[in-house]
């Protein structure tokens, strides 16, 4: 198995920077989730929040492209060169540092997904923003696309339920939802909160 450090240099600066771009907002790391899998071409995409396991976590599942292994192990480099261009520039605009939101409200992000034409599902795990690993996988993926779980999640924060998420998605993605461009769901404790075209038409 694969693990290594995160090269990000002055994770002060790093923390202040996901904070001011991804932080006002504590749904803003589980819009960067369903953004990767609308990028992966997903056709549906589903949030779990579970706030009552032992470890609660947020979940985003997606029906993707999938994350072929070369490209999941090289992954955690990637967002670190994105993040330290952004930081040299101390600018807007650098794509690829969404990923490490997650550390603005949770304190581990594992990854598992299936690639499609494969038949092998791959895990990689970040730990905050200074480790990350190769990680076995317990359950393989039925078909090709991606988990993605926020751990650590503070089980308090009143912003991050379902249907305060529905409202705050349905406005990010209101485009290519009414375009049909996915389907959108959100769960939690036992509740489904299709995220629809009448949603977004009563909250506008």
């Amino acid at each position: 198995m694969i693990e290594g450090k995160l090269k990000i240099g002055d994770e002060d600066y790093a923390l202040q920077l996901l904070s001011n771009v991804h932080g006002e907002d504590p749904r803003r790391p589980v819009k960067e989730l369903v953004e990767n899998g609308a990028d992966a071409d997903a056709t549906s995409i589903t949030i779990i929040v579970n706030k009552r396991a032992s470890e609660p976590y947020i979940m985003c599942r997606d029906d993707g492209q999938g994350i072929p292994l070369k490209t999941l192990l090289e992954l955690p480099q990637r967002v670190c060169d994105s993040i330290k261009r952004r930081m040299k520039l101390k600018t807007g605009g650098v794509h690829g540092i969404g990923l490490l939101s997650f550390n603005t409200i949770g304190n581990r992000l594992r990854i598992i997904s299936r690639a499609r034409g494969s038949a092998d599902t791959n895990a990689l795990e970040l730990e905050g923003l200074r480790m990350y690993k190769q990680i076995p996988v317990d359950r393989p993926l039925d078909e090709p696309g991606t988990e993605a779980y926020i751990y650590g999640i503070d089980r308090d924060k009143k912003l991050l339920n379902a249907e305060r998420l529905a409202d705050f998605l349905a406005d990010a993605f209101d485009e290519d939802l009414i375009e049909g461009k996915f389907k959108l769901e959100i769960q939690q404790d036992g509740r489904r909160i299709p995220v629809t075209r009448e949603r977004i038409v009563a909250g506008t």
